[in-house]
């Protein structure tokens, strides 16, 4: 129960509240009332006691001299919890969703306020805001369990609770009359707008010729792959027997497969020319021939993504759907993707026993594959290392397979070389991770485990998904830094790490004595340039590493201040190892492995104090598998730079999902 603070003793609760007020608001006229009764002049004179008198008297002057006290009001100070209940930060200066930056805001729809409190117990207020890429995407589930959540409620929040409560409101979607509906709870439960959902219905004219509901077997498949509901629990929402759910939803996969995926997915549905077009600079001028359009190649991405299922009765699927990778049951389908994120053709569901190799080996063997007849020589398939069985079967056939590289036997880290090479794929290669992303981001239906009683149209889900991304996910456009990526690509890919190899002459990593333990904050370590976010970008080739950078910086001060160490010892024979002598500082920091607990890796930078910005920074290394790159950097490396070149000097330092360190309670001991 709310309750109204008079002071810091005294509470009332709200009920009681309301009752004073009313009568503090009436209390004015019974005062006159009183008033008139008494100067009344009295119709039969009576001999009245002095000791009535005395007593009347003063009780009638206390009357006429008593103030009036103001009503009450709620102070807004006043806050609660309320057992299982969060909110939104009630702020319009930014969107709700946490450590987002987006200047463009609007209001939340009331629709999608009911639909988190029903649903998630999580309110929005009225000054919160959202921006329209947060608006789109299908992370409203996500919001209750945001770090920004507040826990605090004032009468106010109760007040609007109950009004927006109080509000009609239909219980169901009406496909048929979506003019009348809200947009945005449209998009809440099928993620498409109005626009949208009648380009799909247009595009399958199956569905309107054997479906008298075409519109409501549409929205209610739509609205299943997009929430991922039981046919039970839909049924309820929409008002109807989970058998007609399974019904509408069996014709409206089956139109849907028919009619609408042919047009926006396969090889079919696209050309080689317009997979050219797709590529994006930096993998077209890495790796593409230079020159005119007609010389250009096709670039494709390849991987196979994993859709998690139950287990099984059956031992012989069991055994060929059981990962020791995963060590789960699961199935794959696998994506041939551009660079820009367009889904060109799905394969599957493959075997979890078989490796992706092996599955795009199964697809190139015999002149009769599809990918002969579309692809032609010298066009390039962008790989991962689970793919290095296929690489020469796709030399043989004409086609270049670009795979980071792996460590030679004996080697504990990849050469400088390896590793910028390594660097080159995978900075072209992410977009297929951003796609598999976005199936499992927008269709809730395939990052649940799937039951085996729907395991006959698992596959025709993700086809329909992949075909929906096609049609209306935005695709993924050129870096600002582009060409800054290529020029540095180009320049240091043949560059070896002098300072790793200075580290290993030397064996400085074995040195203790030399190197002086320093608590890094704004006001030491000077000669370490001030640098900007694109800067850092930059010295990473992306922003990967940087996104990782606040983690290990969490991991790395759980002892107390940002400690690392500086060099005081001689620094000899730079200037054979090609860089600079004088002026520098040699810097080496710990960073704790995020994989094992054990491991440590040594991250060297040597500051260049004649040089300014990034130039100051060009030799660098780490004892991690890739610490020798040269074209950017690896995550421990950078979680150096952005500390001591920017983060330091921000007024807040923030430590990404720190509210979980009270989740894991300790070991009570036995002596307790």
């Amino acid at each position: 129960m709310s309750k109204v603070a008079f002071n810091n003793d005294e509470h009332i609760c709200h009920m009681c509240w309301t009752r004073a007020r009313r009568g503090a608001l009436t209390l004015p006229h019974q005062i006159v009332e009183n008033q008139l009764l008494v100067l009344q002049p009295i119709a039969e004179v009576q001999e009245i006691p002095v000791e009535i008198l005395q007593l009347q008297i003063p009780q009638l002057e206390l009357i006429e001299d008593r103030e009036v006290s103001p009503p009450v009001e709620i102070q807004q100070d006043v806050t609660f919890n309320l057992p299982g209940y969060s909110r939104a930060p009630n702020t319009s200066n930014a969107c709700m969703a946490y450590n987002c930056g987006n200047a463009s805001r609007r209001r939340v729809p009331e629709s999608l306020k009911l639909q988190l409190l029903l649903h998630h117990n999580y309110y929005i207020p009225s000054n919160a805001r959202v921006c329209e890429e947060h608006f789109l995407e299908n992370t409203w589930d996500d919001l209750p369990n945001a770090m920004n959540r507040c826990f605090n409620f004032n009468p106010d929040d109760v007040i609007n609770v109950i009004e927006l409560l109080k509000q009609p409101r239909n219980n169901k979607l009406d496909f048929e009359n979506l003019t009348e509906q809200h947009a945005s709870e449209l998009h809440y439960w099928t993620g498409r707008t109005i626009d949208e959902f009648e380009r799909i219905l247009q595009e399958t004219p199956s569905l309107t010729q054997c479906c008298r509901n075409a519109r409501r077997a549409l929205g209610i498949y739509l609205s299943k792959i997009r929430s991922g509901e039981s046919d039970q629990r839909l049924g309820t929402f929409f008002h109807m027997s989970r058998q007609n759910i399974e019904r509408l939803t069996t014709l409206a996969r089956r139109c849907l497969e028919n009619n609408f995926v042919p047009l926006h997915l396969g090889f079919d549905h696209i050309n080689r020319q317009q997979v050219i077009e797709r590529n994006l600079v930096v993998p077209d001028a890495l790796f593409s021939n230079e020159g005119g359009a007609e010389e250009q190649n096709a670039i494709v991405i390849c991987d196979a993504t994993y859709i998690f299922i139950q287990k099984s009765s059956n031992f012989s699927f069991q055994k060929d759907t059981y990962s020791l990778h995963k060590y789960r049951n699961l199935l794959k389908p696998f994506l041939f993707v551009t660079c820009d994120g367009h889904i060109v053709d799905v394969y599957g569901p493959y075997s979890a026993r078989k490796s992706d190799g092996a599955i795009l080996n199964g697809l190139l063997k015999g002149p009769g594959s599809v990918l002969h007849w579309f692809f032609e020589s010298n066009d390039i398939f962008i790989l991962d290392r689970g793919f290095r069985d296929s690489i020469p079967l796709l030399e043989s056939h004409g086609y270049v397979g670009v795979m980071p590289e792996s460590k030679a036997r004996g080697a504990t880290q990849l050469t400088a070389i390896q590793a910028n090479k390594s660097r080159m794929c995978t900075i072209c290669r992410w977009p297929v991770e951003i796609v598999n992303g976005r199936l499992k981001r927008d269709f809730k239906i395939l990052r649940q485990e799937y039951f085996n009683v729907a395991m006959r149209h698992m596959f025709t889900d993700v086809k329909i998904a992949a075909a929906l991304t096609n049609t209306f996910h935005p695709v993924i456009l050129n870096n600002y830094h582009a060409e800054q990526f290529i020029d540095i690509a180009r320049e240091r890919l043949n560059v070896d790490n002098h300072l790793a190899n200075y580290i290993d002459t030397g064996r400085l990593n074995r040195i203790r004595a030399a190197f002086e333990d320093i608590a890094v904050d704004q006001n030491n370590i000077e000669m370490f340039p001030i640098l900007s976010e694109d800067a850092l970008i930059l010295f990473a080739v992306g922003t990967y590493q940087i996104k990782l950078a606040p983690s290990y910086y969490s991991e790395h001060v759980r002892s107390g201040s940002f400690t690392i160490q500086k060099y005081n010892g001689e620094l000899n024979n730079l200037a054979l190892y090609n860089m600079p002598s004088n002026n520098v500082q040699l810097l080496r920091a710990h960073i704790k492995s995020r994989h094992t607990s054990t491991k440590i890796y040594h991250v060297y930078i040597l500051i260049d104090g004649n040089n300014e910005g990034l130039n100051s920074l060009r030799n660098y290394c780490c004892s991690c598998f890739i610490g020798r790159r040269t074209i950017g950097c690896c995550a421990h490396t950078m979680c150096l730079v952005w500390f001591l070149g920017w983060s330091r000097h921000q007024n807040v330092i923030r430590r990404p999902a720190l509210f979980l360190d009270s989740i894991i309670i300790d070991d009570i001991d036995d002596d307790e």
